[in-house]
């Protein structure tokens, strides 16, 4: 048998272009854009292409059998539209492409199998089968109707509980955790309303702490029968408590050390000749 692989190539450097590769002495056929690769693309067009880019193995002859796999390429390689991550076995027809928008070909090999003649199933007789035995049911005997019990006292903060004649039923898990959600839901809804009036109080209290009209202190009265003191009055009080401070300067060549000019002037009394030193 003249068993081969079939690459029917789509698109890419040869458009239409059929090879064939016989499998009798090669078991595994490389794609890529290097000259050693056994289905090669062209190395400057197909530059989607990696140099080793997948590799197909032949796991059987008769009938053929085959996977692909990716040898780590940089754009990946896709069949029928999904991107392998590991070798996947090839069907005759399937569309093998090298990178997202690159070279396409079509996976086929020769020759087909022949498909095998069916063999018709011979019924086989089946045996009369017993009918099935019933078993007599016995009759249930009559019991005495439950006393009802007394009522169950309800703790604060446990589930309610409805009673029923003759039995004693709780309220079902979803129900109690609806109620349980609700009554959070409404402490947190109280919660919060209450934290917005204390805060509106605060402002309140606040504002009117700011705007508030400050007191007036007045301040003491004059006493009565007193005027204001004259200028003789102050200075008869106050002349003994007031200090007198005299000033002089001098001019001395330092080489000499001779007064070259001196003039005293108290301040209190200030001459035309003092001003024009000062």
């Amino acid at each position: 048998m003249n068993e081969r692989i079939v690459i029917r190539r789509m698109s890419g450097g040869k458009p239409a272009a059929t090879e064939e590769f016989p499998v009798a002495d090669n078991r595994e056929f490389t794609l890529g854009r290097e000259p050693d690769c056994n289905i090669k693309f062209d190395a400057d067009r197909e530059d989607l292409v990696s140099r080793h880019h997948a590799k197909i193995t032949v796991t059987k002859i008769d009938p053929i059998e085959a996977t692909i796999g990716d040898l780590n390429s940089t754009n990946g390689t896709f069949v029928n539209r999904q991107r392998l991550y590991g070798p996947v076995p090839l069907h005759p027809g399937d569309l093998i492409q090298l990178g997202p928008g690159g070279p396409e070909f079509q996976f086929d090999y020769e020759p087909k199998p022949t498909k095998p003649t069916r063999m018709a199933e011979i019924p086989v007789p089946v045996a009369a089968s017993a009918p099935t035995r019933q078993v007599p049911i016995p009759e249930a005997p009559m019991q005495q109707a439950p006393m009802q019990p007394p009522p169950v006292p309800v703790r604060p903060g446990s589930p309610p509980v409805v009673q029923t004649t003759g039995s004693v039923s709780t309220v079902g898990k979803a129900t109690v955790e609806r109620m349980i959600t609700q009554g959070k839901k409404q402490t947190r809804n109280q919660m919060l309303w209450g934290g917005f009036a204390l805060l509106l109080i605060i402002l309140g209290v606040g504002a009117y702490l700011l705007t508030r009209p400050k007191p007036v202190i007045p301040l003491p009265p004059a006493p009565a029968g007193k005027g204001t003191m004259s200028s003789v009055d102050i200075a008869s009080k106050y002349t003994p408590a007031v200090v007198r401070i005299e000033m002089a300067w001098s001019l001395i060549d330092v080489q000499s050390g001779h007064v070259l000019s001196q003039v005293s002037c108290p301040i209190a009394r200030k001459t035309r000749a003092a001003r024009k030193y000062l």
